[in-house]
């Protein structure tokens, strides 16, 4: 029997976090009578810790012999499922008790391309904060282009991490090596003109702040990200140029790298004309041209 939906976990050494992950979905799946409606798919990039199959019962456990990276073992686990939705999920992260009922119930009600939905951030102590929710992303779900245009600029999506993909728009990914901004582009890249999006409030990602060697705690890994992103989503290089300087100018300012006066001044009105370039696609195609991103 062919699985609805396939859980995709790439993993580079985090045994114990991945017990519990795994545990988690088994159970869920458990209780739903959902065995042979999900499948996991776990790739171990390289690990320096050893997995052994026993411990993951029932779960397609993938090896790589070196470490390759998220991207290239998000392809390689997506070349092994068969499910007709897949989601990629970090080793490290959670999701709400109610996720994978809400998530089979979408996909037996609508015929999708994206699912997305908000996350809670776990801090130090383990606790808990507010939902995140998309605002930006929700009035743009009947827009699928238009949406492709504010990811061109900003990632108004995420990073959720929590989005779960119909088959043929994960076939239009190409998981290019980045150090950072993998989900954002994945997110930009997939968006077609027929792409059909929802949004479900009632389930959630929970992202771990606290997790071993997020790449949002890397600064040079960030900067490296935006400029490789923008590289491939800004196809004229006038754009790339502004939209990478905001990139690098926001991420100064909002992590306090900088604190300069005229730094923040240059971000106080900078911002306002990205947010503008990025809601209106007519405005972007007249000052970048149609195929700017």
């Amino acid at each position: 029997m062919q699985p609805t939906l396939s859980i995709v976990i790439p993993t580079h050494n985090r045994i114990e976090q991945l017990r519990s992950l795994v545990g988690r979905f088994r159970k869920m799946m458990s209780e739903l009578d959902a065995i042979n409606k999900v499948e996991l798919v776990v790739i171990d990039d390289g690990s320096t810790e050893r997995f052994f199959n026993e411990t993951f019962e029932e779960v397609i456990l993938l090896r790589n012999a070196t470490c390759l990276g998220a991207p290239a073992s998000r392809k390689i686990g997506f070349q092994h499922s068969t499910g007709n939705y897949v989601h990629f999920h970090d080793s490290d992260d959670d999701i709400s008790d109610n996720w994978l009922e809400g998530i089979l119930n979408s996909i037996a009600t609508t015929q999708f391309d994206y699912l997305f939905t908000p996350r809670v951030a776990r801090t130090a102590n383990d606790v808990i904060g507010k939902l995140e929710e998309p605002k930006a992303l929700q009035s743009l779900l009947s827009l699928p282009l238009s949406l492709k245009n504010y990811l061109s600029y900003e990632n108004c999506v995420g990073p959720l991490g929590a989005v779960t993909f119909s088959r043929r728009a994960v076939e239009k990914m190409s998981f290019p090596s980045l150090a950072s901004c993998q989900d954002w582009h994945m997110y930009w890249e997939a968006l077609q003109k027929d792409s059909v999006l929802i949004y479900e409030p009632r389930i959630w990602l929970v992202y771990n702040r606290t997790g071993l060697n997020r790449i949002s705690s890397s600064t040079d890994r960030k900067r490296a990200g935006f400029n490789g992103a923008t590289k491939l989503m800004c196809k004229v290089e006038r754009k790339r140029i502004l939209v990478n300087f905001f990139l690098n100018l926001d991420f100064d300012v909002k992590r306090n790298l900088n604190r300069t006066p005229l730094k923040r001044l240059i971000h106080a009105v900078l911002r306002p004309v990205i947010l503008e370039l990025a809601r209106a696609p007519t405005l972007d195609k007249l000052l970048f041209g149609r195929n700017s991103s």
